[in-house]
């Protein structure tokens, strides 16, 4: 995974993969590899920002064993934010974080076309982890993975704001129809680069909008160009 762990981060290497097969096949010959490394047993749970991109990849080594996937989503500016403040490879631009954001769902939406898919957000996990917790665990039953059992313990003390970083507990997530966004105001001097941010804002709290009402997995769904 080394080879990994220094890959996909920025937007220009999501359009890499797009146009040059070579880094596709390199990227394959890897995770083959690493594939060899795990145990045999299953199930088993994989967790990565960057197997939205490289998914394809993973299913061509599931051979008639197609994953369930757990499609979760965050707000888009925490997640900027919190690549800002990242240790290693991180992302100084706001707008370039919203950017990533934006590619990364597109991504995982296409990729995950046709699986068995549950989709949660942040949002709703922090309102009620062991709820939420649940109901997930009942659709990856209907997906044909075995029942596990759930200790309400172990759920609230894992979920905890200070691991969360922010939170939105306490919104109301009931009425997926609702999605306010809220005004932000770039940080940004140039007036330029100034409006250029607030506009992404704009367009990825849209996106964020339609995967919370369910529009954005809709197939039909019109995602917006980034350049």
């Amino acid at each position: 995974m080394a080879s990994l762990r220094s890959f996909l981060v920025r937007q220009t290497h999501v359009k890499r993969l797009q146009n040059h097969p070579e880094i596709t096949n390199t990227l394959s010959i890897v995770i083959r590899r690493w594939f060899t490394t795990i145990p045999s047993n299953a199930p088993w749970i994989m967790k990565d920002p960057r197997v939205c991109v490289t998914f394809k990849m993973w299913l061509e080594i599931l051979h008639g064993a197609p994953p369930a996937v757990i499609f979760t989503y965050r707000n888009p500016l925490e997640v900027a934010r919190s690549l800002q403040g990242r240790e290693r490879e991180t992302v100084e631009l706001l707008g370039d974080g919203l950017k990533l954001w934006i590619w990364y769902n597109r991504l995982a939406v296409d990729n995950s076309k046709g699986l068995c898919r549950i989709t949660t957000s942040n949002e709703a996990v922090m309102n009620d982890p062991k709820l939420e917790v649940i109901r997930i665990r009942e659709e990856l039953i209907k997906c044909g993975l075995p029942q596990r059992s759930i200790k309400a313990d172990a759920v609230e003390e894992f979920f905890n704001e200070e691991f969360m970083h922010s939170t939105s507990k306490g919104k109301d997530v009931s009425d997926s129809s609702v999605c306010v966004i809220p005004p932000f105001h770039s940080s940004l001097v140039n007036p330029d680069a100034k409006k250029a941010e607030e506009e992404i804002y704009q367009v990825a709290m849209k996106v964020f909008c339609d995967l919370k009402s369910g529009e954005a997995f809709e197939l039909e769904y019109e995602w917006p160009v980034i350049v």
